[in-house]
């Protein structure tokens, strides 16, 4: 049997969403959940910078309800378990799934080449077959690249960065 304490602070959100009891830290005691006030923090100064970086290469301000804000954040849970070093040397994913992990990325926010899955079926030979997209990520298990415009993201397997000076 395995057994799992869910810690939580005094918000009362957890507890009505989850149907599992939940343990309280006292009130003010952010010691006590040290370890995710940290990582709380590590993800706040990642968005920050991210955000700051997407805003200089588009030249322009994200505000907090902008579309790429969600899935900043998304993409910065996913470089968190994949990058964040623990105390005992290791990421999340390698402590997970036993190796480090060797995928390529972009950067997000760069707007890269991806192709339309069975494009060269249904599309035919002298048609375009790559698409002019923003790069939003990854997903979790199955490499494929999440890339998307103001219709939306979609799922891409294979991707191709743009020269370093259209970037």
């Amino acid at each position: 049997d395995v057994k799992v304490l869910l810690r939580s602070d005094q918000e009362v959100t957890l507890t009505l969403i989850l149907l599992t009891p939940v343990e309280r830290s006292p009130v003010e005691s952010h010691a006590t959940m040290g370890a995710m006030e940290r990582a709380n923090r590590t993800m706040g100064e990642m968005l920050r910078t991210m955000k700051h970086a997407t805003e200089t290469r588009v030249g322009g301000r994200l505000e907090t309800d902008h579309l790429l804000i969600s899935w900043m954040i998304r993409h910065c849970c996913w470089v968190f378990c994949r990058y964040h070093v623990r105390a005992d040397g290791r990421t999340p994913y390698e402590v997970l799934r036993n190796n480090s992990y060797r995928g390529g990325l972009a950067c997000f926010g760069e707007i890269v080449w991806a192709r339309v899955p069975g494009s060269r079926l249904l599309r035919g030979k002298y048609e375009v077959n790559w698409l002019e997209l923003v790069w939003l990520g990854k997903t979790e298990n199955t490499e494929e690249h999440l890339c998307g415009d103001e219709h939306g993201g979609r799922k891409f397997r294979p991707i191709r960065r743009q020269p370093e000076s259209a970037r």
